[in-house]
């Protein structure tokens, strides 16, 4: 059989190196990639003896044998020289006295310097040509030599050592030398002889896509028609031109389930045992922030954790809300208080709060011994103790650990949390393993040099990638570095000469538009040929012309082929519905029963006024319970919500403890000591309120302006309370509640259209009432914090649960709502039936019930009140009758979400999307009175 031109070349130069001695050893140098074809061609030849076939990684590893016991330098060798000699007290350099040795960047930007400048010849390390910078650099370089020399050797040494120990004759194969290094490694053997090889390439194509992964996918059909048509896949290869493209390139090969060797793609950083450690160097003990907290669980390998999800709903939970420092302890402690106290479940810290608080506390004191280490040795060995306690998975942590370990015991001085981040930062662009799993090669394009390939493809072909960007360096010389541009382009051509000619067809693509932020996509001036342009790939899908590479692709051509798949079938139902506004179940429509769950359990009125703003939020949180917490971090205020509670529990305990519970109250409310006993009272409790709920999410000279305006707020309350007791009227009951727990009935209320009760829960702050000529007025006050004027602007007697205005819903039927439980209990003649262990018997006749917001801190438009009379509680049932109707229908369109500078629902729903949809789709109807006997309207198809 006649060898190949590419194995009759190598059989040649080897039977010219034995033409005196058939038994003289011949040793072949090849790139790494051309080993396996090298060997191959060689063997096509029949058996040689004394034939050698190495790649100089392998030629050099031999030599090193015979350098011990010294040993190759590492990068982490050099690491903990350089901080050695940047620690404070160590002999001075410029670096001490430019105040930049204890830099994070100095270390690393050294470390890397003195890496490449100690891996290089010693003739080239003087070569700085007096520039300051680098010359600083070189001058410790020698420092280094001189430390490690007796005890470990470099590149240098290995060649030095492996040219004086070669024996016979070299062959190599291909370029081989494409970077400086490489060139003087191989200058060292100047009796070796490249073989010549011949050009291999027989047929070339240059063509351009439009993206990047339209290239990938373009690279990955041709792959897969090849080898359908014969081609091995070992005869196969991928090069790209910049790193960028590998990425695209593996994605497609894995979707197409073509097994390939490739550099690594990833980096620690995208590891979760990694991250997980270096977030639990993140963590102070005497802080450990939630946030800090959560990125640690987000990694999944904690080991007898809460789950993310569960922390996170713990952690943010209203009654068990806490962020950092002592809060996690404050919430042991009050839920260890109320276990004693038998306070209410209601008002109980929920189980997953203690829980996540427990977890917290627990790995607080697994980390404070990291912390109180006096130097970085045992520093690093309590952080290996720390991360076996808490690391799930031990069997893939010893490779990330050691390293950093090892990084982290060579440092000089006393540890701190910021240079042990600045040294696990500098792993985190480590590259991982790379990928092996297959024949087909993918790598740069110095990968192609001495291959024996049937088809090679040439990716990322632009003028930006080919030839490419010299990277000038602060720290290093071009001379030091042996590359000035001239040397660059010289050996960027010649990489691209060796890869043109290693391939029998040669296929090279460019992508017309990057998105990879590669920079310009303009075609590589350094290539021959016409460029045809490729366009949308999918119509070859269609007319067969293409091979399907994926799962998605295979459905995309049985759509455009006629025979979809039914999830292609659904996607198109859901886009032409979107399209033409059809109410149906792509378009917040689920169409059944589903959302009645949410009803059949006591509902609260801001959960109803919540469906009229959002059905669809309503659904995503209310039906599927998909929550959307608070996460508040250190704030410059305290948050709305948290005044009005704090504010809240002053009003209730004051009531109760000078009013309600106070056996020793006057007869008359109004004859309360209100300068005196009454002041007094209510700053005491405001005072222990505050130091109850004090936290250390707020900074705390805001805190101190919170606790003083805090108090001018009750002062103001209270003057107001004095006139209202003037006025006539006084307290029956604080933070009336119903239907919150199993032991708490729910308040019934009927829907008659429907023929429904609808449940509801609630808390009222506070019922009062007024006895005048009489008759008995009851009044249900509910506390705000905020201002009274926009809910003053749509709720008076006539609109009495709000009402639409300017195309927008703005519904309150909290008023009502409540009025009404309050009238209907009245209208039974025994309060016990409202307020267990109150009054036996009502004041009197009950004429009139009146429901309020009290806008305690607005001074302008501080009530909004209505009376709740017949056409109020029939309004309400029209309201809350429309709104069942529409939760029974399935029926949970968005609506438009008014345009605010912060707004969380559209930034959770997705801006463009949500306000497509409200464009095409009318808001429900929550006005229109409903007929008893209830009809399903008919959808128009175009709605």
């Amino acid at each position: 059989m006649t060898p190949s031109p590419y194995a009759a070349a190598l059989l040649n130069a080897v039977d010219t190196a034995q033409a005196d001695n058939p038994l003289a050893p011949v040793t072949v140098l090849c790139p790494t990639p051309a080993f396996d074809d090298v060997v191959a061609a060689l063997a096509t030849g029949g058996p040689r003896l004394g034939v050698d076939v190495v790649t100089l990684d392998m030629l050099l590893s031999r030599a090193a044998r015979d350098l011990a016991p010294r040993t190759l330098l590492q990068r982490s060798d050099v690491a903990a020289f350089v901080a050695a000699a940047l620690a404070e007290g160590a002999t001075p350099t410029p670096f001490h006295e430019a105040q930049l040795h204890t830099s994070a960047a100095t270390h690393e930007a050294l470390t890397d310097a003195l890496c490449a400048l100690l891996n290089s010849p010693a003739g080239w390390r003087t070569q700085h040509g007096g520039a300051k910078l680098p010359e600083i650099v070189a001058q410790l370089t020698e420092r280094a030599n001189a430390h490690f020399h007796d005890t470990h050797f470099t590149f240098p040494d290995v060649v030095e050592a492996a040219a004086a120990s070669h024996r016979g004759a070299l062959v190599t194969v291909g370029a081989c030398a494409h970077d400086a290094r490489t060139e003087w490694a191989l200058a060292q053997f100047p009796d070796a002889t490249p073989v010549e090889l011949s050009d291999l390439r027989e047929h070339t194509e240059r063509v351009s896509l439009i993206s990047e992964p339209d290239e990938a996918a373009y690279v990955t059909g041709r792959i897969l028609d090849a080898v359908a048509d014969g081609t091995p896949l070992h005869a196969i290869a991928v090069a790209y031109c910049e790193d960028a493209e590998l990425p695209f390139l593996t994605h497609t090969l894995d979707e197409a389930g073509i097994p390939y060797h490739a550099p690594a793609r990833e980096v620690w950083a995208q590891h979760n045992v990694f991250r997980a450690l270096r977030a639990l160097l993140t963590l102070r003990p005497e802080e450990m922030h939630r946030h800090q907290l959560v990125e640690l669980l987000s990694t999944g390998e904690i080991k007898d954790s809460p789950g993310l999800r569960a922390f996170d709903a713990g952690s943010r939970d209203r009654l068990g809300t806490a962020l950092t420092g002592r809060d996690w302890d404050a919430v042991l402690a009050t839920a260890a208080r109320q276990a004693e106290d038998a306070t209410p479940d209601r008002e109980r810290v929920p189980e997953r709060s203690i829980t996540a608080a427990r977890w917290v506390v627990g790995l607080r004191e697994v980390l404070t011994p990291l912390w109180e280490t006096k130097s970085w040795e045992t520093f690093a060995g309590a952080f290996r103790d720390v991360a076996g306690a808490v690391l799930s998975d031990q069997s893939q942590l010893a490779a990330f650990l050691d390293p950093l370990c090892e990084q982290l015991a060579a440092q000089q001085g006393t540890p701190n949390r910021e240079r042990a981040l600045e040294i696990a930062s500098a792993f985190a662009a480590r590259p991982t393993r790379a990928t092996t799993t297959g024949v087909l090669t993918v790598g740069p394009l110095e990968s192609l040099d001495g291959r024996n390939l049937q088809l090679a493809f040439i990716t990322g072909t632009t003028d930006a990638a080919l030839p490419g960007t010299l990277h000038p360096s602060a720290t290093l010389t071009q001379a030091q570095q042996q590359t000035t541009p001239e040397q660059f382009l010289a050996r960027r051509g010649r990489t691209l000469a060796a890869a043109l000619e290693a391939s029998r067809s040669i296929v090279l693509t460019r992508a017309r538009s990057g998105i990879s932020g590669g920079g310009l996509t303009e075609p590589s001036t350094w290539l021959d040929g016409e460029e045809v342009p490729i366009n949308a790939l999918h119509p070859a899908l269609a007319s067969g012309e293409r091979t399907p590479i994926s799962r998605a692709e295979l459905a995309l051509a049985n759509a455009l082929a006629g025979t979809p798949s039914e999830r292609a079938v659904r996607y198109a139902q859901i886009m032409r519905a979107r399209q033409a506004g059809e109410a149906g179940e792509f378009t917040g429509f689920v169409g059944s029963d589903v959302g009645l769950r949410t009803l059949t359990k006591p509902i609260s009125s801001s959960a109803l006024e919540g469906f009229t703003r959002s059905p669809l939020a309503f659904f995503i949180e209310r039906v599927t319970g998909n929550w959307v917490l608070a996460d508040d971090a250190a704030e410059m205020e305290v948050a709305a919500a948290d005044t009005g509670t704090i504010l809240h529990a002053v009003f209730e305990r004051w009531t109760n403890e000078v009013w309600l519970d106070n056996p020793a109250r006057p007869a008359c409310y109004a004859d309360l000591d209100w300068d005196g006993e009454a002041r007094a009272a209510l700053e005491r409790i405001l005072s222990e309120e505050l130091a109850a709920r004090r936290t250390d999410q707020v900074n705390p000279l805001v805190w101190e302006t919170f606790a003083e305006q805090a108090l001018a707020d009750v002062l103001t309350w209270l003057k107001a309370e004095q006139g209202e007791a003037e006025d006539g009227w006084t307290p029956l009951a604080t933070e009336f509640a119903f239907g919150n727990t199993e032991d708490e009935p729910a308040a019934l209320l009927p829907l008659p259209e429907l023929g429904v009760e609808l449940p509801v829960k609630g808390y009222a702050d506070r019922v009062d009432y007024k006895v005048e000529d009489g008759a008995v007025t009851l009044r249900v006050t509910d506390y705000k914090s905020g201002k009274g004027k926009t809910t003053d602007s749509y709720v008076d007697q006539k609109t009495p649960t709000g009402q639409v205005k300017d195309g927008a819903p703005h519904y309150y039927f909290q008023l009502a709502l409540y009025g009404y439980i309050v009238r209907t209990l009245a209208a039974t003649g025994d309060p016990t039936e409202l307020f267990p262990g109150g009054p036996g018997l009502w004041p009197g006749d009950i004429a009139a019930v009146q429901a309020r917001y009290w806008f305690f801190r607005d001074p302008k438009d501080s009530h909004v009140k209505i009376t709740v009379d017949d056409n109020a509680v029939a309004t309400l049932q029209t309201n809350l009758g429309n709104v069942y109707r529409h939760i029974q229908r399935g029926a949970f369109p968005p609506h438009a979400i008014p345009e605010r500078w912060a707004s969380d629902e559209r930034l959770r729903l997705g801006v463009s999307n949500y306000n497509a949809l409200t464009a095409i789709l009318p808001p429900l109807d929550f006005d229109q009175p409903l007929p008893t006997e209830y009809t399903e309207p008919t959808e128009p198809a175009d709605a």
